[in-house]
């Protein structure tokens, strides 16, 4: 499945590891994504987030406080969580739901706030809406899918 992520996507899934390490959390789970997503500053995730006023440093607070539960080792690997492997199915069921070849950082967006978890919690407690990044991910998808119609692959105004 990996092989279908953008260079984006899969530098988000190792700022998410980073994350969990550094927060000492044994699993890699859904806040860890948001913020791996959020940290890059590049790809639709990223501008998406910024977009809607998502501050990093409170986001990495409210991960590590309702974050899993520590480890007590001190290897730099996690395994993901159960809600990560759900979310990034629901990433891939995103992408050919747009019928793309790649799952890129919306993709994983979209997959991790199709259910509630602890990325929606905490969006919710910094008082941004899942419902509202879903639909300005899904209408910036829309923009990029009208432009590519009307100028060609070569000219997207953004960058993923």
């Amino acid at each position: 499945m990996f092989e279908r992520f953008t260079d984006e996507a899969r530098t988000a899934l190792v700022h998410a590891q980073s994350e969990a390490v550094a927060l000492k959390h044994r699993r890699i789970g859904g806040g860890h994504l948001l913020l791996g997503l959020a940290q890059g500053g590049h790809g639709l995730a990223a501008s998406t987030l910024a977009s809607l006023g998502l501050d990093y440093e409170a986001a990495r607070t409210e991960v590590a406080r309702l974050g899993g539960r520590k480890s007590r080792t001190f290897r730099n690997y996690r395994r993901f969580a159960s809600e990560t492997k759900q979310a990034l199915e629901d990433s891939l069921y995103a992408s050919l739901h747009r019928e793309h070849n790649f799952i890129g950082t919306e993709h994983m967006l979209l997959g991790l706030l199709h259910k509630e978890n602890v990325a929606s919690q905490v969006l919710l407690n910094l008082e941004i809406h899942p419902a509202h990044v879903i639909q300005r991910v899904h209408r910036t998808l829309d923009d990029l899918s009208k432009h590519t119609r009307k100028h060609g692959q070569d000219q997207l105004p953004y960058s993923n």
